[in-house]
This record gives structure tokens, sequence and C-alpha cells, in this order.
């Protein structure tokens, strides 16, 4: 019945979520995709962080493979850490669209994490629009820059903090990307389509009025959009996955690591203590071009580019932090702090479990990861991103990420228990009837279980030599 296969990734979404929408008369296509369709719990990445869970979906491996683990890449360099936000350029592993350029099928990705910088030998079989943490937002090839323009409206929406004003923008923004979206897909006639909408992952950072859903119909025109594309979708006689990279919940209770190794005293930070270096190197340069009368005709075009590159170096001194904690979960220790001490002590905190990262990762890029990776000791704890006055909080109420999200696969009827995230790309392969990545860290017993033919191929070879003879370009 099918030939083609589309990924409709929503951002942040729960079972719950899903199913409070559908009750409020929402989603009415999705539900009846959802009511043809064979639905598990998603178990996200370990940690839970948009970058690395979507990458894992597009990839069929875990971090310690494919290489992106959080919103930023740190390194250690001799004075202290740098951070730079994280791109295509840190993956290890080839994703969705890498694979199928390489066997030759047409496919179309738009805003999927890390995916900023595309080699140049994907232009003749994807289409890929780079994602909201870019730069700049930009598709491959220029007859559909058009999906750039529609991606690129009203991202600062994200940020609003009025539940009418950021409905309004974003309302607009997913009007505007689901007309692009239907007319790069009949001129492509793409066999993959794949795209993340992470609006209502904004939505639920911003108001926990939705969560409680008390603000949900502010939210109607994006719901209502997404539900039109998922119904072309249909129209196009596509089979429809339907997935997210983690849950949302909101938290009561909070341990706050920060705090917490500030009184053991271990200096921490996040990446906010970066931008004071990165603001020091700015005003540095602006002083020089001051000095430099033939540079002033210059200087308007140079710090513009400057302050759009949100990627550029940034250098977070020793002497300033001793543990970065760039996400929630994640600790970098600078080179003169004993990793097994800060384990030790975060495990007596009796909040946390904390682990080495070789006790949670395997693979190619595991030396680029963190230190530390820390997980609750309960479901109902969440440990937090900033600082606070106590260690710890039982009347915090905090909306954010949540390990259990959601998988829906069109043309079966059955209930799964759960799947991971690496193990949706064997699914849409096997969709297609192309082999699977001959390493995939999936077990692959959901395809077993649906008797979809399982067969191999070594994909990652071929796509670090592809690469290298294309440079990456965009």
């Amino acid at each position: 019945m099918y030939k083609k296969v589309s990924v409709v990734g929503l951002d942040g979404i729960s079972w719950n979520i899903i199913d409070m929408l559908i009750n409020e008369g929402y989603f009415n296509i999705v539900s009846e995709v959802l009511d043809k369709s064979l639905k598990a719990d998603l178990i996200s990445t370990d940690p839970p962080w948009t970058p690395p869970a979507w990458t894992s979906i597009a990839s069929g491996v875990n971090p310690g493979k494919h290489g992106i683990y959080s919103f930023y890449n740190v390194k250690k360099l001799d004075k202290g850490f740098q951070s730079t936000l994280v791109t295509g350029r840190e993956a290890c592993y080839p994703r969705i669209h890498e694979i199928l350029s390489l066997l030759k099928v047409k496919n179309l990705v738009a805003n999927l994490p890390a995916t900023y910088y595309t080699p140049a030998y994907m232009k003749r079989y994807s289409v890929v629009v780079s994602d909201w943490l870019s730069p700049s937002i930009r598709v491959n090839n220029p007859m559909f820059s058009y999906l750039a323009d529609a991606f690129s409206k009203n991202i600062a929406a994200k940020e609003y903090k009025d539940p009418g004003k950021l409905s309004k923008k974003l309302g607009e923004r997913v009007q505007l990307i689901v007309k692009a979206l239907s007319k790069a897909i009949s001129t492509l006639k793409p066999k993959l389509v794949f795209i993340v909408f992470s609006e209502i992952d904004w939505i639920m950072h911003k108001d926990k009025g939705f969560l409680k859903g008390t603000t949900i119909d502010y939210y109607k025109d994006i719901f209502e959009n997404i539900d039109k594309f998922v119904k072309k979708l249909k129209r196009y006689n596509y089979r429809i996955i339907i997935v997210s990279d983690h849950g949302f919940k909101l938290y009561r209770r909070a341990f706050y690591p920060r705090t917490y190794l500030d009184r053991h005293m271990l200096r921490s930070g996040d990446i906010g203590y970066s931008w004071q270096a990165r603001n020091t190197f700015i005003n540095r340069l602006a002083k020089f071009i001051k000095s430099h009368p033939v540079l002033r005709g210059f200087a308007k075009k140079l710090m513009a580019k400057i302050h759009k590159e949100k990627s550029s170096l940034r250098l977070i001194p020793y002497d300033l932090v001793q543990v970065l904690i760039p996400d929630p979960h994640y600790i970098y220790l600078a080179p003169s702090i004993d990793k097994h001490y800060v384990i030790d002590l975060l495990n007596k905190s009796g909040f946390v479990k904390a682990y080495d990262k070789y006790e949670v990762y395997n693979g190619y890029c595991i030396e680029q990861g963190p230190d530390i990776v820390l997980r609750p000791k309960d479901d109902g704890l969440l440990i937090s991103r900033g600082r606070c006055s106590e260690i710890y909080r039982e009347d915090a109420e905090i909306a954010d990420h949540h390990l259990v999200g959601v998988f829906s696969i069109e043309g079966y009827h059955d209930r799964y228990t759960q799947v991971h995230t690496y193990d949706v790309l064997p699914m849409i392969l096997g969709c297609l009837g192309l082999p699977i990545p001959s390493d995939t860290d999936s077990d692959l017993s959901l395809m077993r279980k649906l008797d979809m033919k399982i067969k191999f191929v070594n994909i990652r070879s071929r796509w670090l030599i592809a690469s290298r003879i294309s440079g990456i370009r965009f």
C-alpha cells in the first residue's frame, strides 16, 4: 500500500498531551492516523535533550557513536572550556538524509537539529533545511529557498512570555511552513519526508498553562495547520510515522547541582559565562577598527557578521569555572579536577546518580562527550539547569523535558511497550525496503515483530569517504 514514508516530528510531545489535544477537539486527522497505527512509548536518549535525541532518531545509534550530546560542543583547551553551538560538523555518523543520498533515494528533511552544513554530494537527492539552532537557516538547494524563508519566520517568538503574542506569531509561522512544505513535496516528490515541528516544545517551555490545559485554545492555529499537513501527507499516500524526541511534564521537585557543587567548594558555571569572554573579544575588535581609518568602512558589516555567527569561539577560563554544566545532566570538568571525587560527591547528595560517560555511551565519538552524566534518583525529580538558594526544593513548578515521548507507525494495529530513539531509523529504512546500517544500536525486535525484511549495509565508511571527497559546504 505504501511506497513512501513521512516522519512527522512533534518536538517534546507526550501521549498525555496528544490525548489532551484530541479531547479538546484538535488533531482530528492525527487521531485518525493513530487509530490505524502501532503505538509505543519512546524512550529518549540519556539524558533527554533535543539535539542528541533527534540525532539518535535520525541515525539509529547512541550519542557515543554520533557525537551529538547537547546544544553545545564543548572542548577542553589549555586555558579553559571552548563552547560552540552544535552543528553538523560534530556528527560522527550519517543521518537519514545522508544515508538516503548515498542510496540514491530522494528525500526532504527540514528542521532536524544539527543539519547546518550539508555535504555537497547530497544536493542531487536531498533537500535539507537547517534547523532553528543554526547561525542562519539555509536550504542546500537554491530552487527551494522559499523553505528557508518559511522556517526563518518568527523564530524569535520562542522567547515571548505572553501567551497571546506567542500563539499569534507561532501560528503564522506554522501556516507558512505547511504551505512551503506542501509546495516542495509536490515539486520534489520525495520517497521520504522528515519534518520536525518545534513549536509545541517552545510553548511548553514558556506557558505552564498549556500543560495544565488552561491555555490550549490560544494555540489552535498551530494544531490545525499541523493537522492540515498530515492530511496532505495522507492524500499523497505517505505512510506516516509520528515521533517525538522526548516528553514533557510539570515538575514540583527540583535538585540544583550547581548550587550543590558550589557548596562543596567547586566553582560551577554554565554557557552563560562564555558571553563575558565573547563580549571582551568584540570590544577589543571594535577598538582596533576605530584605530584604523581604512577599516571603518567595513566595520558595520563585520560587526553584523560577528553577531550573526552565534557559534563563534567562546572560551570559559578554568580559573572562573572548574565544573561546566552546559545542559542539565551533563558535566565537564577542568583538567585539574578529579572525576571520581566529583562522582562520589554527587552520589552522596541522595538526589542523583552520577555516571562516568563510559558507563552510559559507546562508540567512535565518546571522547568528545561530557565527563559525567547525571540521572535523577526518581522519575518525578527534575535536575535543574539554574542556581537556587537551596539545593533541593519541593515547591518548584518547572516545565521541562521528560524521558518518555511518543512513537507510532501507520499500517499496523497494536500497542507495543516501548522503543528507543535508535529504533526509529531502522523502521524508516525497513518501510522503504532499504538496508539498515550494520552497526545500528537497535535490536530490531519491533521490525521482527512486524515481519519486516531485514538486510544490512556498511554505510558509515561510504559516508566518511563521500564527505571527505566532497568537502563540507552549504
